[in-house]
């Protein structure tokens, strides 16, 4: 009730929320992601972003095992989201690119919906993840929404959870995450606190 994640059979002594080494997945003669490795310090606020194509929601649906890499390792805290799926999970909020919704649900009907899916009663509803992992989660959202929203995800993150967010907006990324990862053609050009990735520019013109 105090905002803060709940941890849920994780190792909260682990620095790193998340640990990719080697992910790589293919469709067909086309890399995707190649060889991505990737480190996500706990308690950051931490953008994922390149161009269309890149690879980036292809990387975040791997890394909250909604797609089965073919090579590859994710580890949530230490613990493996394939081998280990029920636990990491239970500490993973996503919210996937372009979410399917039931028109003629409200909104707290489809968190009763999603939850008893997942086999929470009717009293938690949802749960209180340690990582939330969000795909382009301003698209079609007003500018005070947005505000409104980001302001829960900084509370989020000061009361010690992470975020991975992805969006097209540099000048969002810049303005609210304390660091970022950048992927081209299925690769990590860069990763790590903003102003080292950035150094003197823009994060738009890097």
């Amino acid at each position: 009730k105090s905002g803060a994640p709940l941890f849920d059979g994780v190792d909260h002594r682990v620095e790193s929320a998340i640990e990719v080494h080697s992910l790589t997945k293919r469709f067909g003669g086309v890399t995707a992601v190649d060889d991505v490795r990737l480190t996500i310090p706990s308690g950051s606020f931490a953008g994922f972003v390149g161009p269309n194509g890149a690879g980036k929601t292809t990387t975040l649906a791997m890394i909250t095992g909604m797609l089965r890499p073919d090579l590859g390792t994710v580890s949530l805290y230490g613990v493996d989201v394939w081998r280990n799926p029920t636990v990491a999970k239970r500490n993973l909020g996503v919210l996937p690119d372009r979410l399917r919704l039931f028109d003629r649900l409200t909104g707290v009907e489809f968190l009763h919906h999603a939850g008893a899916l997942r086999g929470l009663d009717h009293d938690t509803m949802i749960h209180s993840p340690r990582v939330l992992v969000l795909d382009e989660p301003f698209e079609s959202v007003d500018p005070v929404s947005a505000a409104v929203i980001i302001e829960i995800l900084q509370r989020y993150v000061a009361a010690g959870g992470t975020v991975i967010l992805s969006s097209h907006s540099m000048d969002l990324i810049e303005r609210v995450c304390d660091s970022v990862t950048i992927i081209v053609e299925g690769r990590i050009l860069a990763n790590g606190p903003m102003a080292d990735v950035i150094g003197s520019e823009t994060l738009e013109s890097r």
